[in-house]
Order: C-alpha cells, then structure tokens, then sequence
C-alpha cells in the first residue's frame, strides 16, 4: 500500500511540475493558414511550404492502413523543396491511449527501432490552451524530426511533424517556434437561411 501511494504522490507532482513553453508568433516566417475541420484545428505553415492535394493525402493514406490499421491518418502535408522541409500534421484520434502511452514510455527505443537516430529526446510541456504537449526530437548527423503531440485533457490528439535537414535546424527553428505558435482550435460557424 505504502508503494502505490507513494508512486500516486510521485505522479502528482511530475504532473505539477510540468513546464509551460510560450513560443513567440511571428507571422513574417509564417505562410498559409492550414485549417482542419475534423480537428477543429488551424496552424500556419513556415513560409515557402507547398502543400500536398487532398487526393494526394488521401491516396497515401489508404496505402499506410492497408500495412497498418492503427497508423495515425494524415490530414496535411507541406514541403518546402528549396530547403528540404517536410511539414505533416497527422490525427491520431483512433490510436488507442495504450499504445500511444507505451511507445512514449519506451520512446528510446521506439521512435528508433530502425537505429537511424543518434539521439532521440523527449519533453513534457503545456502550451498556450493545449494542457500537454510531448516533444520529440530524433536526429542524425544528417536528418533532425521534431514530433510535436497535442493532447487534450490525458488523449494525444494529434501530432505535427517538422522534418528537416540537421544543417540547417539551429536557423530554421524560429520558423517551427513560430508555426507552434500558431497552432489552435478551428470553428467554423455555419449559418443557413429558412
């Protein structure tokens, strides 16, 4: 009894003790406005980022559940071919809590089942009205992904991947910075005459 108390005491005060993270909007680093409706969600693309058509995405998409039911579903892809950028904001909605929960438990080992990644980094912070987002940065000498999950209440409900060459990652992190920044609930109000 006094072990499960004491890890209930250690669990509140990680939660307490998360970190908030303010990242400054800048909206000239910033281009489109990406809105998606099943998210009740918009966020703003880094500037010089072309977007994928919708048949494309959704083309790519019933490839990727053929192979893996449980994948998460793109709802947008970005590119910036000039520097090598690649922007996707993925729904994970459908993922179980579980599986979500235990991959980040292990995250070391299962954001690099591959060993491509040198290094892979996770952290824990709350941002603007999201109560908790999980950063992870994986990267090599050559690529950098920066995976950015957005939860609401205790569930991920998405993710926002920024994946980019490592060389330019110090100079392009303001533009990331800024498209976070960007990131917030979408209503569209509909207004039909009788």
């Amino acid at each position: 009894m006094k072990k499960i108390c004491f890890i209930a005491t250690a669990i509140l005060l990680l939660a307490s003790c998360t970190k908030e993270r303010n990242y400054k909007l800048d909206e000239g680093l910033l281009d489109e406005m990406v809105t998606c409706a099943d998210l009740n969600l918009s966020f703003r693309v880094p500037y010089g980022c072309v977007g994928f058509s919708e048949a494309g995405i959704e083309a790519y998409n019933q490839q990727l559940l053929q192979s893996d039911p449980m994948a998460p579903i793109y709802r947008a892809i970005y590119i910036d071919t000039m520097q090598y950028v690649r922007i996707t904001l993925n729904d994970m909605r459908m993922i179980p809590y579980e599986l979500t929960e235990n991959r980040l438990d292990f995250y070391k080992t299962e954001y690099n089942r591959s060993n491509i990644w040198d290094s892979v980094e996770k952290n824990i912070f709350k941002m603007g009205i999201w109560p908790k987002v999980v950063e992870l940065i994986m990267s090599n000498e050559n690529e950098t992904l920066m995976r950015y999950m957005f939860y609401n209440e205790e569930k991920a409900q998405f993710y926002i991947d920024y994946f980019l060459p490592t060389q330019i990652l110090e100079g392009y992190r303001p533009y990331i910075e800024s498209s976070l920044a960007s990131v917030d609930r979408h209503y569209e109000v509909i207004i039909t005459a009788e």
